[in-house]
């Protein structure tokens, strides 16, 4: 089955591991990963581990574009993508005493030139997809 997932809302994922964490200390980090992101990426993600085709369309845009996409091809999702203009978010999730604390980025602002080219890919990407997921929180 291809399973197409629709979420305009990419972000770059840091996570820093600490033995412990103290605000207004220097903190270093016992392991860190750096994941693509967001909740579309995360459930195209799990829809290519179950072993399904998976697609993500969404919008790309910065300096960091390239990097985006090598992380989806890691993670054996097709990524379809119109060029934002804007950057990709980061958030980063800190771990430490047993607990998470998330820091979360703004999406930046989408270039309003984005929606056309989006709503061309996305009726090319249905056509050639089995299940339709779309996700999101804005």
């Amino acid at each position: 089955m291809k399973v197409l997932t629709v979420c305009l809302n990419p972000t770059f994922q840091n996570t820093l591991r600490f033995t412990s964490f103290k605000i207004g200390e220097v903190n270093r980090a016992s392991e860190h990963y750096l994941d693509a992101s967001g909740k579309g990426m995360n459930t195209a993600r799990i829809v290519s581990q179950l072993g399904e085709q998976s697609m993500l369309l969404t919008h790309l845009g910065g300096p960091r574009v390239e990097e985006m996409l090598n992380l989806c091809r890691k993670d054996k999702v097709e990524i379809i993508w119109a060029d934002s203009k804007s950057e990709i978010r980061t958030c980063t999730t800190i771990l430490a005493d047993g607990k998470a604390t998330e820091l979360v980025e703004e999406p930046y602002a989408v270039d309003s030139s984005t929606e056309e080219p989006i709503r061309a890919l996305y009726s090319e990407a249905i056509q050639r997809s089995d299940a339709l997921i779309i996700c999101g929180t804005r």
